[in-house]
């Protein structure tokens, strides 16, 4: 994954906020890291429009098997939660691809090299530069994000580095008042 790029930080007013947004004004974006679905070829999303992902709920995300689970091979026979491929958000109305990880999961109806082809397809997109954030950490960062709909995943660091981050998730207003 990239850092953002020169055009899209010389947009930067304030290097303690960056505006990242798929909004146009005047044909322009006002900021970067634009909505990855939106940049599929029509015939892409018309391909994954209804269509579900499984994913793999035997495994954690770095590919460790988790207790109570037995090792599987086939991603066709994991056991894992099943949602659709394009999700609208709950608040905006937005869609959005709604992918997950990308390992162990499967298009459930698919071939398996069909599902792994078109999973490689739309990861191809989701993953490209102008759609990827990368935190240069410093201390005393702080990072919000909307977790439905942005896909997240930390780098390799420096083990001898020390590093102490606190997570907190705050749940939607949907989910709060069930």
């Amino acid at each position: 994954m990239g850092r953002l790029s020169e055009q899209a930080r010389s947009k930067i007013k304030n290097r303690y906020v960056t505006e990242l947004s798929n909004i146009i004004v005047d044909g322009k974006p006002i900021g970067g890291l634009g909505n990855a679905k939106a940049a599929l070829p029509d015939a892409l999303k018309h391909r994954i429009d209804g269509i579900a992902i499984k994913h793999n709920a035997a495994n954690t995300s770095v590919g460790s098997l988790r207790a109570g689970f037995t090792p599987v091979e086939d991603p066709r026979e994991a056991p894992g939660a099943v949602h659709p491929v394009v999700k609208t958000h709950e608040e905006t109305g937005h869609r959005a691809l709604y992918l997950g990880r990308r390992d162990w999961v499967y298009i459930p109806g698919l071939a398996l090299e069909k599902s792994e082809g078109l999973l490689d397809e739309l990861w191809s997109y989701a993953t490209r530069d102008e759609h990827v954030w990368r935190q240069d950490w410093q201390p005393d960062d702080v990072i919000i994000w909307d977790n439905r709909r942005v896909l997240h995943r930390r780098d390799a660091f420096d083990q001898s580095a020390r590093r102490l981050m606190k997570r907190c998730q705050v749940l939607s207003r949907n989910h709060a008042l069930h």
